[in-house]
Formats: C-alpha cells, structure tokens, sequence
C-alpha cells in the first residue's frame, strides 16, 4: 500500500494528468475528499517537523493548533473546490462537485512539502517596530525567496493540470490563466478592501 501511494504521489509530479485521471477513477465522495484533506494537512506538518529552517510555534497547547489548523485548511478546501467547481462549470466544464472535491483535495497531499519553502518565505518577512515611525520590514534572502516563488507556481502548475482533466478542457494555458489569475485578483480586492477599512477606521468615518 505505501509503495502504490509513493507511486501515485510521484505520479502527481511527473505525469499529473495521469495521476489525476486515476484519483477521479475512482469516483470518490466528499468523505473520499476529505480523508485526503487531513492526509494532506498531516504531511505538511511533518514536512514542516523535518525541514531545517523552518520555526513552528511551540505552543503549549498543540491539540488546539493542530484543530485550528484542520478548520482553516478545511475552509480553504471548500473555497477551493467551490472555486474550481464553480468557475469549470461557467466556462464550459464537464466535471462534478465532487471532481472538484477530489482534485482539490488531492492537489492538497501532493504539494504537501511545497508548504516548506513556502513557510521559509513567510517566516522570513519580520517587522521590527520603530518609536513614531513605520514598522521596518525585512525580507527574506534572495535565494530563500526565489523558492519559494518557484514552489508557489509549480503548485498552480500542478493545480491547472488537476483541473484540466477534471473538466475536460482542451485550453490548458487558459486554464492556468484562471488559476493564478482569481487567487490574484481577490488578494488584490482584499488587499485594498482592507486598506479603504483601515483609512476610514483612522479618519473615524467607520465609527
């Protein structure tokens, strides 16, 4: 049984359209979905364990963070596999809720150690405050940094793949263009929704 998951993960790399098309074969459910959801959240934190570099919170209460972070991984699944449901549905799709559910949840397990250079990235930004001024911010190493950029398009690469054989579409590229262009384009709308927030918290018109 490990050596067909080892397989099958490494597929998810080298041929990810075949590994796709093997893990929607099976015609999981959302119970299916979300096994792979905590398998993913458990080798990300053992990744992260393992990985050199890397400081997790050592927290005297880890049942909570590790419940926290089941909740929030589980929120974002169901962004996600809202997201790619909804958006191949619009453009023409073929696949299922549950198609989505599963590739989602399967991209989840498969960019598992993509999280460590990731996390580097994120704990290489610090802000040190300063007396009556802005809050300085540091930024990671350059090479720390090309990581994890590298590692953050190699998961939408993968996620395109996921999707294209999920629904069925020919245009790959366009696909790539929705996946990274929707998470762009919504932290950008976060971005400034919360900076109009922040402006009118401090001119007291939100009070």
């Amino acid at each position: 049984m490990i050596a067909d998951f080892l397989r099958a993960f490494a597929n998810g790399y080298v041929a990810p359209r075949a590994s796709a098309q093997q893990i929607l074969s099976a015609r999981g459910n959302f119970i299916d979905a979300a096994q792979l959801v905590v398998l993913g959240y458990a080798l990300t934190m053992i990744c992260l364990m393992l990985a050199p570099g890397v400081d997790l919170d050592n927290d005297t209460d880890p049942v909570g963070r590790h419940v926290l972070g089941l909740i929030s991984v589980f929120v974002g699944f169901f962004i996600y596999s809202g997201l790619v449901s909804f958006f191949g549905r619009v453009s023409g799709g073929t696949g299922t809720r549950e198609d989505s559910q599963m590739i989602v949840a399967w991209h989840a397990v498969v960019t598992a150690p993509l999280n460590v250079p990731v996390q580097m990235v994120a704990d290489g930004f610090t802000f040190e405050e300063r007396e009556n001024l802005p809050p300085l911010i540091h930024s990671p190493d350059t090479m720390t940094l090309m990581i994890g950029v590298v590692a953050v398009l190699v998961s939408f690469w993968l996620l395109a793949n996921y999707i294209t054989v999920a629904h069925r579409f020919r245009n790959f590229w366009g696909v790539v263009a929705v996946v990274i262009g929707v998470p762009a384009g919504l932290g950008l709308f976060m971005f400034n929704a919360v900076g109009a927030l922040s402006t009118l918290s401090q001119q007291g018109i939100g009070q």
